[in-house]
């Protein structure tokens, strides 16, 4: 039910926010901030929050499906696309601007891409978890989002500001966000709520979906160059992992399986046991050997018989074994 309300609060905030972005594009010049700009970033603010705040009351512990084909395709092609956008990109920037932290971006994109294909090529393969074993490498892509945000914010703040630079900020902050929740997760470093998850998931897609779209029909080309091809692959990828999550099993929350051994119980029976202390004072009337040999049996006697009697309690009730050793003669 929770996650219900965060859905409905997405898809209104999308609707509302792609129909005032086409209105921004078409009615006005888009190289500056009008008042469609500023209802734009109301309505982005209003739905993230309320995106948020509803999606972190689901507390329910999730984790991705590592042997699902459809999400091993989907990280290969994200992967493929991801580096291959950044080299393209690389290679057509003939501006100069930011060479060194554009440089670093494009390594760190074709690394994280080779990552993502290596993930998905061992989720296809046998499901093996390739992040938690290598917990460092998998959060490289988290560590490319954050370095094309800085990038972004360069651009920023060199350049007029415009409702474009809102979004693609926005969206790059949350993808960091939501990129370095899933190595969290994939590597089992620390348990991922669901709500955190998507809430910082939802924002992303919004974001991405509002700044890209747009964009892609007849708009201008902007700095750096594929950043909205980028934002909507990355956009996807988020989206098909958001959908794939699971709830946690009883057994993956508390490391326990369902055919894990019993520890065995190893009964001692000691002659001056408290029982048999404490029966034996509270016996009234003797015990007779037997009803051919009525005569009462000394406590000696009595001991050996409750213990033969326990012994054989304890073997019928835990089928344990018993040896017993003879003492070897002086």
């Amino acid at each position: 039910m929770k996650l219900k309300l965060a859905w409905v609060a997405f898809v209104t905030s999308l609707a509302a926010a792609m129909g005032i972005r086409f209105c921004e594009l078409s009615g006005y010049a888009s190289g500056t901030w009008n008042v469609m700009s500023e209802v734009l970033c109301i309505v982005l603010a209003a739905g993230c929050i309320v995106c948020f705040f509803v999606s972190r009351r689901d507390h329910t512990m999730v984790r991705l499906p590592f042997s699902g084909r459809v999400l091993s395709i989907v990280f290969i092609l994200s992967g493929i696309l991801l580096s291959g956008i950044a080299v393209v990109a690389q290679a057509r920037n003939k501006t100069g601007r930011f060479p060194y932290t554009t440089g670093i971006c494009t390594l760190l994109a074709v690394f994280a891409g080779l990552i993502l294909c290596l993930q998905g090529c061992l989720f296809a393969a046998d499901g093996q978890n390739f992040a938690a074993e290598h917990p460092v490498l998998t959060k490289w892509p988290a560590f490319w989002c954050f370095g094309e945000l800085v990038l972004q914010v360069f651009v920023d703040l060199s350049e007029p500001l415009t409702s474009g630079h809102i979004l693609r900020t926005g969206a790059l902050f949350f993808m960091t966000l939501t990129l370095f929740s899933l190595a969290q997760m994939d590597a089992e470093a620390r348990r991922v709520s669901r709500g955190r998850l998507f809430g910082f998931g939802f924002p992303a897609v919004l974001f991405a979906a509002v700044s890209v779209c747009p964009e892609i029909f007849g708009a201008p080309v902007i700095y750096p160059q594929g950043m909205q091809w980028t934002l909507l692959v990355i956009g996807t990828f988020i989206t098909f992992s958001l959908l794939t999550v699971r709830p946690m099993t009883r057994e993956e929350l508390t490391g326990e399986t369902e055919d894990m051994e019993e520890p065995e119980v190893r009964p001692v029976v000691m002659k001056d046991s408290p029982v048999l202390l404490s029966h034996r004072m509270l016996v009234k009337r003797p015990v007779i050997a037997s009803r051919d040999d009525p005569r009462p049996l000394s406590p000696n006697e009595m001991d050996k018989r409750l213990e033969r009697v326990l012994v054989q309690y304890l073997v019928q009730s835990y089928d344990a074994k018993c040896y017993f050793y003879r003492r070897k003669k002086d």
